[in-house]
């Protein structure tokens, strides 16, 4: 009787886990040298809503302008987890000084099949990696990366918006009264000749959210 219960609980737990519905992936950012940003916040959350991914090391990258499309620093997962369903992503863009937040809903679908893809052909070494690519204008690129391959699965464009009194990635946000103020202090570490060298980039024809990354061209060889 007590073996047919535990059984019982046995089944009733890997129901409940669904063990085949999850992965052991890690998570990234990046932004292109020619356009930074500073990043508030960024998480994806799951069905069961776990956070993934805490990208503290990849924000700091970020925000002392050392980032570059397609590179980045990546945040380990010690367990697995279902794949991300949406991505909270806050920030405002060096350049223009727009400030851009949403919170983009991911095709589920397209997700799981792109993980399945980069598995075909010869056995892939290292983990899979969901990488975020935050290019100029507000445009977001997602791609499943895994050892030398890539496959982008997503991309959409995120609409400016009205600088907040709050910042919504902050737990207990106090409320800013100068905005412009505050959005010159969040850059104000960064070297004014660094600064200077970016704006005077000629970035007219620049496209990032159509280019493969750097990083991935050289994984691909």
């Amino acid at each position: 009787m007590l073996s047919i219960l535990l059984l019982g609980m046995l089944i009733v737990k890997t129901i409940w886990y669904k063990p085949w519905a999850r992965y052991t992936y890690q998570t990234s950012v990046s932004t292109p040298q020619e356009f930074p940003i500073h990043l508030f916040g960024i998480w994806f959350s799951t069905k069961d809503n776990n956070y993934v991914g805490s990208f503290y090391q990849e924000r700091e990258l970020i925000n002392s302008f050392s980032s570059d499309w397609g590179k980045s620093r990546l945040s380990y997962n010690k367990r697995s987890e279902f794949l991300p369903e949406t991505l909270f992503l806050e920030y405002v863009d060096f350049r223009t000084k727009n400030y851009y937040v949403d919170t983009i809903v991911l095709p589920k679908e397209k997700l799981k099949k792109s993980f399945q893809q980069i598995n075909q052909g010869k056995t892939r070494k290292g983990k899979k990696e969901i990488h975020v690519g935050i290019a100029n204008d507000g445009n977001i690129v997602f791609w499943v990366v895994q050892h030398q391959k890539a496959i982008e699965f997503y991309s959409t464009t995120l609409q400016a918006k009205p600088f907040p009194e709050k910042i919504h990635a902050y737990g207990k946000p106090k409320i800013i009264k100068d905005k412009e103020e505050y959005i010159r202090q969040q850059f104000e570490n960064i070297p004014d000749r660094k600064k200077t060298e970016i704006l005077n980039k000629d970035v007219s024809e620049a496209e990032f959210k159509d280019s493969i990354p750097t990083y991935f061209e050289v994984i691909r060889k």
